[in-house]
């Protein structure tokens, strides 16, 4: 992760969508400014568990909810299964860390990039709501 380009990671969102909800939506990710189970039990005393709201196993910070969880990596098992269905990438290919977190991309990709910022922003509003905290 050495060396990204940051101009671009924060231009993509602006690129691939002109809704106001996920262009914050990425904005707060790139910030740190997702409210996890974490922060809200250690740092605001809001919940009683800092436990994943997924698989309720592990401590949930932004990498394990967007990546680590087993839910979680279900789910982009499932995205990239969708993308090779649709020719959207190549069947040899796996998406990264990187670009799941929008990390890595270019503009010439903005149905990729597009979904995969619908995608960070589904877990978001399904772990919301299975705990019913507020974001």
């Amino acid at each position: 992760m050495e060396n990204l380009d940051w101009e671009l990671i924060y231009l993509l969102p602006r690129i691939c969508r002109l809704s106001t909800k996920l262009r914050n939506f990425q904005f707060k990710f790139l910030h740190r400014g997702i409210a996890t189970n974490s922060f809200l039990f250690y740092k605001i005393k809001f919940l009683e568990s800092n436990l994943c709201c997924f698989c309720q196993t592990a401590q949930e910070t932004l990498l394990h909810l967007f990546w680590e969880c087993p839910i979680t990596e279900a789910f982009w098992n499932s995205v990239q299964q969708f993308f090779i269905c649709v020719d959207l990438i190549p069947a040899s290919q796996v998406l990264t860390l990187c670009q799941c977190l929008g990390l890595k991309g270019g503009k010439s990709v903005l149905l990729f990039n597009h979904c995969l910022l619908l995608g960070r922003f589904y877990i978001t509003l399904v772990s919301t709501k299975m705990f019913d905290h507020p974001q």
